[in-house]
Parts: C-alpha cells; structure tokens; sequence
C-alpha cells in the first residue's frame, strides 16, 4: 500500500512509494480486438487496474511537476516483458466524464513522468510491483544524467 509523504522534514523532494500487490500486465501485449475493430484492455489489465486502484489511498496529494518513478516488478516467471506503462497509468489522477475527480492519483497525468528506473525481477509466490515516485527537482536531473554518463564510459 502506497504510503503518502506530502513534505518531508528534509529539503528534498516529495514522494510516495510503495508496493502493490498483483500479476502486473503489459499493456500493450495485453489488447483485445472488439467486433467494432476498437481495441481494448484485456481482462487481465482491467484486473490489474481494480486490484491496484484498491490498494492506492485514495486522499493522497498528487505531486506536482516534472516526476521520477523507479519501480522493481515482480513476476512470477522470466516470460513477461517488462513494461510498466499500465502501472504509469492506474497512478496518474480520474475524472468522470463530468469533469469531477473521483481518484486524486499520485501524479496527475503521466506525462509528468522524465524518468524512469524500471527493474525486472522474480518471486513465483508473490507478484507484485515495489515503486516510488518522487518531484524530479532539477539537482536530481542533473546527478541522473551524469550517472548516465559514467555509466557510458565505463562500457
């Protein structure tokens, strides 16, 4: 369950983490065909979003601004892709078609999100999804590009 840090005592920046629970589904592998041609999300997907929007607090203050998510998914086998793109999707803020909000999210679109750290990993007995999502102030930005960067030379 995703725990809620509006302000931390410290100077950096705001950030929610935590863990869902749940087989998570890539979204694009993850398409059914209707009879009008439209395609839609499969059962799974859906199943996910349910079991993840239930385990998102729903009072939760969504972050603001540019946003970095790093999350380690579980799943049960080697064989899934790895793509996180529905999880991107079931945290970012609802509106009925009213215009009203009905789920704050942890961000409020996902179009805020300007990096990411997405790592695959294994526990047959229990998928799931460990994530944390944090304001990528600029300092951030610039410690993950120099990162990078080392990362580049020493290969």
């Amino acid at each position: 369950m995703a725990q809620k840090q509006t302000k931390p005592q410290h100077s950096g920046p705001s950030l929610v983490s935590g863990v869902i629970e749940g087989k998570v589904v890539s979204k694009a592998n993850s398409r059914r065909a209707t009879r009008s041609g439209l395609f839609i999300k499969s059962a799974d997907a859906l199943a996910f979003e349910q079991t993840a929007w239930q385990q998102i607090p729903h009072d939760l203050t969504p972050i603001e601004g540019d946003v970095l998510f790093i999350a380690t998914i579980y799943y049960a086998n080697y064989r899934p892709d790895l793509d996180e793109s529905l999880l991107l999707d079931v945290s970012q803020q609802r509106k009925n078609k009213a215009g009203n909000v009905f789920f704050n999210g942890v961000y409020l679109n996902d179009r805020q999100v300007k990096a990411k750290i997405i790592l695959h990993a294994i526990d047959k007995e229990r998928p799931r999804v460990e994530f944390t999502l944090m304001q990528l102030r600029y300092e951030l930005a610039v410690k993950l590009e120099h990162l990078v960067d080392d990362v580049k030379t020493t290969y």
